[in-house]
């Protein structure tokens, strides 16, 4: 196993998938956070991801070639930015999850990644309802989630 410095992956071989992978499987992602829903949120976008990308078809478990599984470990909204009067105006969402691809035809793990985190910035106004904060929010998660599962697709199939 080759670890490579600083960024929590660790990979088998090359970092990229062998031949004989051909379908993934991607159940649903453990959320140890308090924010209801998330895991559901990022599996989705894992989901669409894997079937866009096109190099991998993704299958029921009992089916798979490799299995992709995680868990949100993290999940922190911090006030970034403030007004002239000292009230919130910017926010950075940031999201910590592990990962790890395993190859279930030789049962070897082909990579895991430990606090992969993503942010995102998103903006406020004092006047702001707690409903468009929530949303605005919300979108920021789904954005990081969108990254998140490029990050991750690249990751699987190309390595670095």
């Amino acid at each position: 196993m080759v670890g490579v410095s600083g960024c929590g992956y660790h990979f088998v071989g090359g970092g990229s998938l062998p031949p004989h992978i051909k379908t993934i499987a991607i159940p649903l992602f453990a959320n140890q956070t308090q924010e209801q829903g998330v895991e559901e949120i990022l599996t989705r976008a894992l989901i669409n991801e894997f079937i866009t990308g096109g190099k991998l078809k993704l299958v029921e478990a009992s089916r798979a070639d490799a299995r992709l599984t995680g868990r949100i470990v993290s999940y922190t909204r911090t006030a970034t930015q403030f007004n002239a009067s000292n009230q919130v105006i910017q926010y950075k969402l940031t999201v910590g999850v592990n990962m790890k691809l395993e190859d279930l035809i030789n049962q070897k793990i082909l990579w895991e990644a430990q606090n992969l985190t993503e942010d995102e910035d998103f903006n406020v106004s004092p006047a702001i309802s707690p409903i468009e904060l929530d949303d605005r929010e919300r979108r920021a998660f789904e954005q990081i989630s969108e990254d998140l599962a490029a990050r991750v697709l690249a990751l699987a199939t190309e390595g670095f």
